[in-house]
């Protein structure tokens, strides 16, 4: 079983093998660009409402927020073994870093792992550390798509600007806060409910922006558009918030995933989450499906 481990606890060789498997996704030109089908993917997601026409989205906005990344970073964690047989996201816990004198130093951030922040300098905001530095990692949009974004500094290199969106990252009292919820998610079902759901509180509607959404805007740039897994810090924000939705899991059995029906399309219990054919029901054992976290008992 994979183990997703706290990106502060990996070791050189396993940065290492982390980076030159996401840099093969990315650049392996005998399987295509597998890395920007996902990009592709998550922005097409996010642009299929549900139902047409409301603030709820396939990935976004509903109760199937949670369950529709647990399947996205699986399949491409699947993807990564491919490269590095038996590899694991690793997850970054933002709210030790939100007590760092200054996070634009944390760990996560060095040139090993995922480069800083961009450079202000010439207003660019073009990450030019690490390994996915402006010159060594494309950021790409597919022309005519609904992930289209025509605003020309968001094309080319991967951009940040930490802390302009919002001035801090997340509290470990909002994290708390969210596993404290008795509730998975309650009508209406959406992004706009004013219901502290363990769902709404992950995604960070309450007292916006909190948690997943505050990590997008405090990180900036690249991060804050629908395609942001073009920055591969995605990955590792998105495996921190399948962390702490597994430990809600693990509080009380009765802390169920609902709507079972009767809710939006593509958000039930057993409804097919856009594009593929799996269910929220499909994921809710993140063991079954094949990992674990070095914060669960391996037992």
């Amino acid at each position: 079983m994979a183990i997703r481990k706290n990106v502060n606890a990996l070791t050189s060789v396993e940065k290492q093998q982390f980076v030159q498997a996401v840099l093969a996704l990315k650049n392996n030109n005998r399987t295509g660009n597998i890395y920007n089908q996902y990009v592709r993917l998550h922005g097409q997601a996010s642009n299929h409402y549900t139902p047409s026409g409301s603030t709820r989205t396939a990935a976004h906005g509903g109760p199937a927020f949670l369950a529709w990344h647990r399947e996205f970073l699986r399949r491409f964690e699947l993807d990564l073994q491919t490269i590095v047989p038996g590899i694991a996201i690793p997850y970054w816990d933002w709210t030790a870093d939100a007590t760092l004198a200054n996070p634009r130093t944390a760990p996560v951030w060095a040139d090993d792992l995922m480069g800083g922040d961009g450079d202000a300098s010439d207003g660019s905001y073009a990450v030019k550390t690490g390994p996915f530095a402006s010159g060594r990692w494309t950021v790409v949009y597919e022309s005519g798509s609904p992930i289209r974004y025509p605003d020309g500094r968001f094309t080319g290199a991967l951009k940040r600007q930490f802390g302009a969106g919002v001035a801090t990252l997340p509290s470990q009292a909002s994290v708390d806060a969210a596993l404290n919820a008795s509730l998975h998610d309650t009508t209406p079902w959406d992004r706009l409910s004013s219901a502290s759901s363990h769902r709404n509180q992950m995604e960070g509607n309450i007292n916006a922006p909190q948690l997943h959404n505050r990590v997008h805007r405090w990180i900036g740039q690249t991060m804050r558009l629908l395609t942001s897994p073009n920055d591969p810090v995605f990955f590792l924000h998105h495996s921190n918030i399948d962390r702490i939705w597994a430990q809600w899991q693990a509080r009380s059995l009765e802390r169920g995933y609902v709507p079972v029906s009767n809710g939006p399309s593509g958000h039930n219990l057993n409804d097919p989450m856009f594009p593929w054919t799996t269910a929220p029901i499909d994921v809710l054992n993140h063991r079954a499906l094949g990992y674990t976290y070095d914060t669960e008992s391996i037992a």
